[in-house]
């Protein structure tokens, strides 16, 4: 399906970004850093390919690597922010958890609105409240990209409940909204809900195949 989505992108380098995306959703990560190489041959600071190459070098647990793409990000104005985001990852995966959180909150500081910064900001037991959940949904509804990247956020890190019920809101909302769509048919995959799944997978296949 996502092959397909990419039959319609033009520009080079967006269908190797978006191929980089692609491997990274399979969790084929040297692929991904592959695709993401191919465009930092041309632009060594492009900032998707570095953010798309961290992610998963942190995955396949290449601290030294990552590291070194997230400081060049910070070395940047332009990605600076996604550089203090990128190394407050680095240390939270190495359970370096007070210099995870100076990052964060550096990167907050940078941009107080900004949702990945405020989730990282936020402890695990009250953003995966159902308080925080029902006032996040209260005062983001009309905002769906910000709900959306809320929901993958949740998902991201297994909070399925949250995340379905963001996603589920979204397309209340707007139920052509299609990046909600495919993640909450990958969500239902997740927690075993395979008719669920299929039934979303059916009528997305009809829209892109």
């Amino acid at each position: 399906l996502y092959q397909k989505i990419l039959l319609y992108v033009k520009d080079p380098i967006d269908v190797l970004l978006g191929l980089a995306q692609l491997k990274l959703l399979e969790k084929d990560f040297i692929a991904s850093i592959g695709y993401a190489d191919s465009i930092l041959a041309k632009n060594r600071l492009h900032i998707e390919a570095l953010l798309l190459k961290g992610e998963s070098l942190l995955y396949l647990k290449e601290y030294e690597r990552a590291h070194t793409v997230y400081a060049a990000l910070m070395n940047q104005d332009k990605s600076k922010f996604s550089g203090l985001l990128g190394m407050g990852k680095l240390f939270r995966k190495q359970k370096k958890y007070d210099n995870a959180s100076l990052y964060f909150s550096k990167a907050l500081d940078m941009k107080p609105s900004n949702v990945e910064a405020q989730f990282y900001n936020t402890p695990i037991d009250e953003v995966t409240s159902d308080r925080f959940i029902f006032q996040l949904i209260k005062r983001e509804k009309e905002e769906l990209q910000r709900l959306y990247t809320w929901a993958h956020l949740y998902v991201q890190y297994g909070y399925f409940q949250s995340a379905t019920l963001l996603l589920n809101t979204i397309l209340e909302s707007d139920p052509e909204y299609y990046p909600a769509q495919i993640l909450l048919a990958e969500t239902y995959g997740a927690t075993n809900q395979y008719g669920h799944a299929i039934d979303m997978y059916k009528k997305l296949s009809a829209v892109f195949l």
